[in-house]
């Protein structure tokens, strides 16, 4: 695998800057060998290296500035993770003018996530009808986020016992359960 990354092989240089960032504890190493790769055209380093810059794994240190170029790198390559976790960043973020449109491309690309991070934003942004919409397409599909955001909503428009409304946000919640 080293002799492979050192002839300059984007998938090999990835892999072996993982190796170096978990198995060896060899943070900067790994992230340096991640950056190589990902600027040779490798989208997997790209979201391998966001991940690193997460501050959930390893003992690197947590840079968001970084994470978001990462996902900028796999988003640029076409990867649908990336233009999905991007979009989400951004979102969070509160820019939403760039995150939404890279959202609504991930859902066009069948990305699970996106669609109910889409569908969660036009609820809370005030479009009801089309968040609503995608929401009940993501809770059909058995998505617990979205049967439990579903369930919310529902509950918000007519908490009261036994009408058709709460009955469904019942039924949702029970979905969104963990088996």
């Amino acid at each position: 695998l080293e002799q492979a990354a050192a002839t300059g092989n984007p998938e090999a240089l990835a892999w072996w800057g993982l190796r170096r960032f978990y198995h060896h504890s060899e943070y900067e190493e790994g992230q340096e060998l991640l950056l190589r790769a990902g600027r040779a055209g490798s989208a997997f380093a790209w979201l391998q290296l966001a991940r690193t810059h997460s501050g959930t794994v390893g003992g690197a240190t947590r840079n968001p500035q970084r994470q978001v170029e990462s996902l900028r790198g796999a988003a640029q390559l076409g990867d649908l993770e990336g233009i999905a976790q991007l979009g989400r960043i951004l979102l969070a973020r509160g820019e939403v003018s760039e995150a939404v449109p890279l959202l609504e491309l991930a859902r066009g690309r069948g990305h699970e996530r996106a669609t109910t991070d889409l569908a969660l934003y036009l609820l809370r942004s005030g479009h009801q009808a089309p968040g609503l919409a995608l929401l009940r397409e993501r809770a059909a599909a058995e998505d617990r986020l979205a049967c439990r955001e579903l369930a919310l909503a529902l509950l918000s428009s007519d908490p009261a016992a036994g009408s058709p409304k709460f009955k469904e946000a019942f039924e949702l919640a029970q979905h969104a359960a963990p088996a």
